[in-house]
Parts: C-alpha cells; sequence; structure tokens
C-alpha cells in the first residue's frame, strides 16, 4: 500500500498480489498463453487461455487451495501442452517432463516481475511451439543491462 495525501491505495504489486481480479484495476495484467501448431506463429492453434486472475494461488483456513493464481495456471497450460518423456528404470517408470517446471516458473515470475505496467494494451505472452517455449514480456531490458551481460550469467 501507498499513503497519497489522506487516502492508502494499492501499489500495483499489491494489486496483482492480493486482488482477486486485478484485470479490473490493470486490464494489462494476466497472461495470454497460446499452443501453436509447428514450429512457428500461425493462425493453427492447437490450445488457448487467457489468464485473468490473482497472481498466487487462494487458499482456504485449512490451507487447501481454492483457485490457482496467474503463475500457477501458466505452468499448467505449458505442463498440459508440451511432451513428457517416459523409460524404465529398473521396474519404476521415470518420466521427465519437455520443460523443467523449476524453469517455467522460473521464465513466467521474472515476466510478471519484471514487465512494464505502463504498457496498455499488450499482455505477457506465453508461446509454445513443438520445438521451443517462448515468454514475452512488454518493455524492454532495463537500460543498465545488456544481452551480453544476460547470457554470461546463464
Amino acid at each position: 500500500m501507498t499513503q497519497i495525501d489522506e487516502g492508502k491505495f494499492l501499489t500495483i504489486a499489491g494489486t496483482l498480489i492480493f486482488a482477486k481480479n486485478p484485470e479490473r484495476f490493470l486490464p494489462q495484467a494476466g497472461i495470454t498463453a497460446v499452443r501453436f501448431k509447428g514450429n512457428d506463429l500461425s493462425y493453427e492453434t492447437l490450445d488457448r487461455e487467457d489468464i485473468e486472475e490473482a497472481l498466487v494461488n487462494s487458499y482456504d483456513d485449512e490451507g487447501k487451495i481454492i483457485e490457482y493464481g496467474v503463475i500457477e495456471k501458466a505452468i499448467r497450460f505449458v505442463e498440459r501442452n508440451t511432451s513428457t518423456f517416459s523409460y524404465m528404470d529398473g521396474i519404476v517408470r521415470k518420466d521427465i517432463p519437455q520443460y523443467l517446471k523449476e524453469s517455467v516458473r522460473e521464465a513466467i515470475v521474472n515476466a510478471v516481475a519484471h514487465r512494464h505496467y505502463s504498457i496498455i494494451g499488450s499482455k505477457i505472452r506465453l508461446f509454445v511451439f513443438n520445438n521451443r517455449l517462448e515468454v514475452r514480456s512488454p518493455g524492454k531490458i532495463p537500460n543498465t543491462v545488456t544481452i551480453e551481460q544476460m547470457k554470461a550469467s546463464c
């Protein structure tokens, strides 16, 4: 929260985390997730979801999830639209997802945390192709960061 004159108002972060419907106040909040057929952007899609809930999961008094938040719904979209590879390790079947859940979560959280919320009319875009996953966040990288620095820290 922030205080302006005598009133108290939620910040953008507060709205994203605590508002039940943040898109009501920030229409640019949320994620547009699309599963494309093939390896290129096209009109041929296999799945699409506009994800506009609160940022984090909602829980009841007993700690059970009432409703998944934007981040978890985006991760579930990726899991639903990508492959899982299986192999046998002795008599135990092992499943390996095409993309590690931790990596997908990191990409989505970074997009949500670092997007420019002053850019209206464009949501975060999560694109799933046969050969890759793209997370596009509106805005540019900060002016003190270079692509070379980003590559070096990987």
